[in-house]
């Protein structure tokens, strides 16, 4: 165990490049690796949340510069998701409920990385703004309870529907990981929570590995094969997660 968690700033170095290179923090990867290595949600949440903020922010300056935000359906796509983090994060839920539930949301992602989500691009339509609203807020609530920043579940959703196209997707999905991660720390800020060391170790190793995903996703093609053997991990970790 101990060999493993000194390997920990490289894994979630490799994590955060893959990711990022789809517009993604890295949570429920990190939260994958967390949840195998059994860690308690007190540690796992608020270090995911940390790390999702800088390598989301790196990934959402790259994307940034080859598409374009939609502001109105983005604010409203905030305004529900951001409150509903913020008291998201201080509901307290039992140590088996929320690796339940962050299994399932880890096997999401897992289908997200092997490319299913991937449709063609397609007219846009932007839906109405009370169904943005709605949808941030029951992704902000997720997202506060378990320690994800959303992205998991939105750019799926935002293909699916035609709501965005991809370039578009990773950049709207960027920022609203990094807004929903600052809200949800800042509920858990109002519980008592502080980093520690460790903690700001691993969001430096993230931050890293951000700035070579995104600059790869915004500008070459991705990884595709590491996604796949990604997905493969994230798979085990949720099925694992769910079974315990």
């Amino acid at each position: 165990m101990d060999v493993v968690l000194s390997f920990l700033p490289l894994i979630f170095f490799l994590i955060a490049l893959l990711y990022s290179s789809v517009g993604h923090g890295g949570a429920s990867g990190y939260l994958a690796i967390m949840g195998l290595l059994h860690m308690v949600p007190e540690t796992m949440k608020p270090a995911a949340l940390l790390m999702n903020v800088f390598v989301s922010m790196v990934a959402f300056i790259r994307f940034s510069s080859v598409s374009e935000l939609p502001k109105g359906f983005f604010i409203a796509l905030i305004a529900g998701s951001m409150p509903a983090a913020f008291f998201g994060a201080m509901i307290p839920v039992s140590d088996e409920v929320y690796r339940k539930i962050l299994g399932v949301l880890i096997l999401i992602a897992a289908i997200r990385l092997t490319g299913f989500f991937n449709v063609p691009e397609r007219v846009i339509q932007v839906p109405a703004a009370y169904i943005t609203i709605l949808v941030g807020l029951a992704i902000g609530i997720v997202s506060g309870i378990t320690g994800i920043g959303g992205g998991i579940v939105l750019s799926p959703l935002l293909l699916i529907m035609g709501w965005a196209g991809l370039k578009q997707t990773a950049l709207i999905s960027a920022l609203f990981i990094f807004l929903n991660s600052i809200s949800g720390l800042l509920g858990m800020a109002m519980t008592g929570f502080l980093p520690d060391m460790e903690i700001l170790y691993w969001t430096i190793a993230a931050f890293c590995g951000g700035l070579v995903g995104s600059w790869v996703g915004s500008r070459k093609l991705p990884p595709a094969m590491m996604k796949k053997v990604l997905a493969m991990v994230l798979i085990f970790a949720g099925i694992k997660l769910i079974l315990q």
